[in-house]
């Protein structure tokens, strides 16, 4: 979470738009906008809203992310059975290798201890554990994934995100603002490659932050 204000943010947008008393374009409107970004930025760099957690397995191989998550990122570590307690590390594996080689894993005697986890980029919000979890007593693990930023409600909130993100957020703010009329087209373009630029670089950031097959943990 940053500390820089939504109010900050918004009065540079309005400085930018010659709105300062927000007449035409009002504060929950900008507000709006500037929620849209931090979500624009997290679909571009996920990694941008990244949550560590400790979270509890459920029965079975099947696992899935916290309501807020959006992108699976790795597994750090077994976390017990009281979620406190550390243990071992489990390695990644390629869903294709452990298929071939045990086509019954989902099968397998289960066990509260993670030694593998497997992870497909087409689904982003789940990932598998081997062996299964018992019905009883599942693990814990603790995990990396990219999560929604929560909403601001009132512009007197901080932003969602790391302050470096506040310059990306008030250039997506005033090219919203500007988008809807023909005769701003130039500057919409100027704004809207300004948080571009600023957001993703040259980075590809799917590809940057998801586990890679083939890599051991």
């Amino acid at each position: 979470m940053g500390t820089i204000l939504a109010s900050a943010i918004l009065a540079d947008a309005s400085e930018i738009l010659q709105d300062a008393s927000n007449i035409r374009w009002t504060i929950p409107k900008l507000l709006s906008w500037l929620n849209a970004g931090q979500r624009e930025i997290v679909l571009l760099r996920p990694n941008a809203n990244a949550v560590n957690a400790v979270i509890p397995l459920v029965a079975g191989t099947k696992q899935s992310l916290p309501d807020d998550g959006v992108l699976f990122l790795d597994v750090f570590r077994n976390m017990g059975v009281d979620g406190v307690t550390p243990g071992r590390v489990p390695r990644f594996i390629a869903r294709t290798d452990i298929d071939a080689e045990n086509p019954d894993w989902h099968l397998d005697k289960a066990s509260a201890k993670v030694q593998h986890f497997i992870y497909d980029d087409r689904d982003q919000t789940h990932f598998y554990v081997y062996p299964k979890q018992p019905d009883e007593g599942p693990g814990y693990l603790e995990i990396l994934y990219s999560a929604t930023p929560a909403d601001l409600i009132s512009q007197t909130e901080a932003i969602a995100l790391n302050d470096i993100y506040a310059n990306a957020l008030m250039n997506y703010v005033v090219y919203r603002a500007l988008e809807k009329d023909p005769i701003n087209a130039v500057k919409v373009a100027e704004y809207y490659q300004g948080f571009m630029l600023l957001v993703t670089g040259k980075m590809r950031a799917d590809d940057m932050y998801k586990p890679q097959e083939g890599s051991e943990k």
